[in-house]
């Protein structure tokens, strides 16, 4: 993790490609006000990908994947 990367199977996952897959999530979500659910193309491999947001008492939940292994848990 020195070099500024997040490291998945191998694979280096940078800061810049972790960045666009949440901001294209967020913008499916644009339209909901920012919650609820909706599917978005991964901006890394062109496939299918889903984000689940939540509004919770104190915290946002959800989560955000997609079937090349990128996801992230909030």
């Amino acid at each position: 993790m020195n070099d500024g990367s997040l490291t998945k199977d191998k694979e280096d996952i940078s800061i810049e490609n972790l960045y666009n897959f949440i901001r294209a999530s967020l913008l499916a979500l644009q339209v909901t006000d920012g919650f609820g659910e909706a599917d978005f193309i991964c901006p890394i491999c062109g496939g299918m990908a889903h984000i689940r947001r939540m509004k919770g008492e104190l915290y946002n939940k959800g989560d955000i994947e997609c079937g090349c292994g990128y996801s992230f848990h909030f």
